[in-house]
C-alpha cells in the first residue's frame, strides 16, 4: 500500500512538472508578440502584398526611389548630381533614338531586367518634352502605334478636361508621357500605367510657375510585378 502510494505521488509530480514546462512554453503566444512573431506577421503581410500586386497590370515606381540620396552628405549629392546630369546628356545625344530596337535595348537589359542609368538620365534631362520628341522621331511599329493609340484615350478618358498640354510619343516598347493637371489625385494619376500591361516610372511635381506636372515613362511587359532594376 505504501509503495502504490509512492507511485501515485511520483506519477502526479511527473504530471504536475510537465503541466508547468508545458506553460512556459507556450505562455508568450498568449501574450505580448515577440519580435519573431511580429517579422513572421510582417512576411505574411508582405507575401500576401506581392501576390496581390502580380495581379495588378501595373507595376509603379517612383523615380526618387531610384536614387537613394539620404545617406549622402553635400559633397557627394552635388556629385551624383553631376553625374546623372552628364548621363542625362549623353543619353538625348546618343544613337539610341535611331530605331525602336535601339531604343528598346537602351531601357531593357538582354535579361528583361530595365537599366537603372537610362531611366534615371530620362527623367534628368533638361526637358522631358525633348525626350518624348526624340521618341517619336524613332521609327513607328504596328505594337508602339497601338500603345499610342490607347495612350491618348486613356489620358482623355480618366482626365478629361483636368489634363491639358499633352505630350506623349512611343516607340518599341517605350513610351513616355506629359502633361500638366488640376485637381487629380496623385493614386489616379499613377494609375495611367493601365492603358496596357507596363513598367510604370512616374513624377508628379510642380514647375517654377506653381504648375502640376506629371511626367512618366511606361516600358511594354508581359508581367509588370516582375520588375528589376539593374
Amino acid at each position: 500500500m505504501e509503495v502504490k502510494t509512492k507511485i501515485v505521488g511520483v506519477i502526479l509530480g511527473v504530471a504536475a512538472l510537465l503541466i508547468f514546462v508545458g506553460s512556459s512554453i507556450t505562455s508568450p503566444d498568449s501574450s505580448v508578440p515577440t519580435n519573431e512573431k511580429v517579422i513572421e506577421t510582417k512576411l505574411d503581410a508582405a507575401l500576401s502584398n506581392s501576390s496581390q500586386k502580380a495581379q495588378t497590370p501595373v507595376s509603379t515606381v517612383e523615380q526618387a526611389a531610384l536614387t537613394d540620396s539620404s545617406s549622402m552628405d553635400d559633397s557627394q549629392q552635388i556629385s551624383s548630381q553631376r553625374s546623372i546630369d552628364a548621363d542625362s546628356n549623353t543619353l538625348m545625344n546618343s544613337e539610341i533614338f535611331d530605331s525602336p530596337e535601339q531604343l528598346d535595348s537602351a531601357y531593357i537589359n538582354d535579361d528583361e531586367s530595365l537599366n537603372h542609368k537610362t531611366i534615371e538620365s530620362s527623367f534628368s534631362v533638361s526637358s522631358f518634352n525633348d525626350l518624348i520628341g526624340k521618341i517619336r522621331s524613332s521609327d513607328d511599329t504596328v505594337s508602339s502605334s497601338e500603345r499610342e493609340i490607347l495612350l491618348a484615350d486613356a489620358i482623355a478618358k480618366r482626365f478629361g478636361s483636368e489634363a491639358y498640354s499633352e505630350d506623349y510619343s512611343c516607340a518599341g516598347r517605350v513610351c513616355a508621357v506629359a502633361f500638366f493637371f488640376d485637381h487629380i489625385e496623385e493614386s489616379e494619376l499613377h494609375q495611367l500605367g493601365e492603358f496596357a500591361s507596363n513598367y510604370s516610372f512616374v513624377k508628379v511635381q510642380q514647375n517654377e510657375n506653381g504648375d502640376n506636372v506629371f511626367k512618366a515613362i511606361f516600358i511594354e511587359t508581359d508581367d509588370p510585378s516582375s520588375l528589376v532594376l539593374h
